[in-house]
Protein backbone atom coordinates (compact mmCIF):
# COMPACT_ATOMS: atom_id res chain seq x y z
CA UNK A 1 0.00 0.00 0.00
CA UNK A 2 2.86 2.34 -0.81
CA UNK A 3 2.21 5.69 -2.46
CA UNK A 4 -1.60 5.27 -2.33
CA UNK A 5 -2.33 8.74 -0.87
CA UNK A 6 -3.57 7.22 2.40
CA UNK A 7 -4.09 10.03 4.88
CA UNK A 8 -4.97 10.15 8.58
CA UNK A 9 -8.59 9.22 7.78
CA UNK A 10 -7.33 5.98 6.25
CA UNK A 11 -5.47 5.11 9.43
CA UNK A 12 -8.61 3.93 11.25
CA UNK A 13 -9.38 1.13 8.75
CA UNK A 14 -5.71 0.09 8.88
CA UNK A 15 -5.95 0.00 12.68
CA UNK A 16 -9.04 -2.21 12.45
CA UNK A 17 -7.28 -4.62 10.09
CA UNK A 18 -4.24 -4.78 12.34
CA UNK A 19 -6.21 -5.57 15.50
CA UNK A 20 -8.49 -8.12 13.83
CA UNK A 21 -7.75 -11.36 15.61
CA UNK A 22 -8.15 -13.54 12.51
CA UNK A 23 -5.97 -11.35 10.29
CA UNK A 24 -3.10 -13.15 8.63
CA UNK A 25 -1.34 -9.90 7.79
CA UNK A 26 2.39 -10.33 8.34
CA UNK A 27 3.88 -7.42 6.39
CA UNK A 28 2.56 -3.92 5.79
CA UNK A 29 4.35 -1.39 3.62
CA UNK A 30 2.90 2.12 3.97
CA UNK A 31 5.75 4.23 2.59
CA UNK A 32 5.01 7.43 0.70
CA UNK A 33 1.57 8.14 2.11
CA UNK A 34 0.18 11.12 4.03
CA UNK A 35 -0.56 9.57 7.42
CA UNK A 36 1.20 12.34 9.37
CA UNK A 37 1.42 12.24 13.18
CA UNK A 38 -2.17 11.26 14.01
CA UNK A 39 -2.35 8.53 11.40
CA UNK A 40 1.02 7.03 12.29
CA UNK A 41 0.07 6.96 15.98
CA UNK A 42 -3.12 5.04 15.17
CA UNK A 43 -1.28 2.57 12.91
CA UNK A 44 1.40 2.02 15.56
CA UNK A 45 -1.27 1.39 18.21
CA UNK A 46 -2.78 -1.26 15.97
CA UNK A 47 0.65 -2.75 15.29
CA UNK A 48 1.37 -2.99 19.02
CA UNK A 49 -1.84 -4.99 19.51
CA UNK A 50 -1.09 -7.20 16.47
CA UNK A 51 2.47 -7.98 17.42
CA UNK A 52 1.89 -11.74 17.24
CA UNK A 53 1.12 -11.73 13.53
CA UNK A 54 2.78 -8.60 12.18
CA UNK A 55 6.43 -9.19 11.40
CA UNK A 56 7.23 -6.11 9.33
CA UNK A 57 5.83 -2.59 9.29
CA UNK A 58 7.39 -0.07 6.92
CA UNK A 59 6.28 3.57 7.33
CA UNK A 60 8.89 5.86 5.72
CA UNK A 61 7.97 9.16 4.06
CA UNK A 62 4.63 9.74 5.78
CA UNK A 63 5.22 13.32 6.90
CA UNK A 64 5.37 12.58 10.63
Amino acid sequence: MQYCNIDKDGARPLFEILIYKESGLEELYLGGNLLRDDGIIMVLKGASIAQKNLKLLSIPDNQF
